[in-house]
């Protein structure tokens, strides 16, 4: 496997992305709620660490919250998530350490 002057290998390049926040239930038919869980993981994903700065590079749907129409007990109902936390494990298994990140921009095209 490729190493370069400092003896890390590329996969010590590979961030897993752990994304934590609020996902807020409203009803768009007849349905009890809204309802609100939070602080829950609302998605995973992967990244390259790009700089010694810290800098990772994943794809924006990793990291960023939203909303859907889903069908739950045969109701249509909107699920919007909000990001609160970022957390990245740098290495195979996290060997490099974890650390919170925070987005800081985006490319569209």
């Amino acid at each position: 496997m490729a190493q370069d002057f400092d003896g890390r290998q590329p996969s010590d390049a590979v961030v897993f992305i752990r994304v934590s926040g609020d996902v807020h239930v409203d009803a768009t038919q007849d349905w009890e709620g809204p309802e609100s869980f939070e602080d829950m993981e609302i998605g995973t994903g992967s990244g390259f660490l790009v700089a010694p700065s810290g800098l990772v590079l994943t794809n924006h749907h990793v990291v960023t919250g939203g909303r859907t129409v889903e069908l739950i007990q045969g109701r249509e109902v909107e699920v919007r998530t909000e990001v609160r936390r970022i957390e990245v494990a740098v290495g195979g298994g996290g060997r490099h350490g974890r650390f919170e990140a925070w987005e800081i921009g985006r490319a569209h095209v």
